[in-house]
């Protein structure tokens, strides 16, 4: 009887953490409504997607990484050609929050977070090299990884099987059922292959922290 319980803990547990094609299109359409590409370009001229971010409420509030913003002005995105404020900014967690005058069409609960599990599937979307809507599948391979910034040792992130290529940093990390696991910050390259490593995200209950503090000082 215990062999049977524990093998359909472990069958639950497999189809919780895999896709299906139903829960695959549900996560797909949340991030097309959710994730914005960035640019730093001056208004007239045209954009150039430096990053990703992501709506994270209703009223207009983006996440998305400090690194490619500093010491940057005129930071607009894809759903909108406003120059937006850079609201937080924490260099250490490497977290900046930009505030929009319209909000997105939809927006991800950082508050409804998981910590990821080892073998999860795991859903993204952002602008690699500048493609926008680019949509990105990864396995987690570690839950809680060091070494992710060698000049932050103390912090972990959750650590996935590819690589987050330029262009992709902020772009939000959802499981099969929806539900935050971070947010896409850099990468690990094989030497011979800089296609190839591993991918860190900032996790999600570091955005929590970051998040509570400055939405409070709004």
């Amino acid at each position: 009887m215990n062999v049977y319980f524990k093998f359909l803990s472990i069958f639950f547990f497999i189809l919780a953490c895999n896709p299906t094609p139903n829960s695959m299109k549900k996560v797909l359409n949340k991030l097309q409504k959710s994730v914005v590409a960035i640019s730093i370009n001056e208004a007239g001229k045209e954009k150039e997607w430096i990053a990703s971010g992501f709506y994270i409420s209703k009223s207009g509030h983006i996440l998305t990484c400090a690194h490619p913003f500093y010491g940057k002005e005129n930071v607009r995105t894809s759903k909108s050609d406003e120059i937006l404020p850079i609201v937080a900014e924490s260099k250490r967690l490497d977290l900046v929050l930009l505030k929009s005058n319209s909000g997105g069409e939809d927006w991800i609960s950082t508050e409804d977070f998981e910590e990821g599990e080892y073998g999860e599937s795991v859903y993204s979307m952002g602008s690699p090299y500048g493609e926008k809507e680019s949509f990105f599948t990864a396995i987690v391979s570690k839950p809680y990884a060091f070494g992710g910034d060698p000049t932050e040792p103390d912090l972990q992130y959750l650590q996935v099987d590819k690589v987050f290529l330029p262009g992709f940093s902020g772009a939000p990390i959802l499981n099969t059922r929806g539900k935050f696991l971070g947010v896409a910050r850099h990468q690990r390259v094989l030497l011979e292959s800089k296609q190839s490593g591993l991918g860190y995200a900032i996790r999600p209950e570091v955005v929590k922290v970051f998040l509570e503090k400055y939405m409070k000082e709004e």
